[in-house]
């Protein structure tokens, strides 16, 4: 991972460091939340036991 120095200003306007900032943190947001859905159908479709069937 680069440090991200005051020195770079060369990689495009803030505008536009910023945007690809929050684009990667909503990307990464979204593959979490996609994690936490998919995760009991993954199980399930495994075979095995999921959480809210146990009593």
């Amino acid at each position: 991972m680069t440090k991200m120095g005051r020195g770079q200003s060369r990689q495009g306007p803030p505008t536009e460091k910023a945007l690809s900032h929050v684009a990667g943190v909503l990307a990464l947001l979204a593959l979490a939340s996609l994690r936490l859905v998919a995760e009991p159908e993954l199980q399930r479709l495994r075979g095995a036991p999921s959480p809210e069937a146990v009593p």
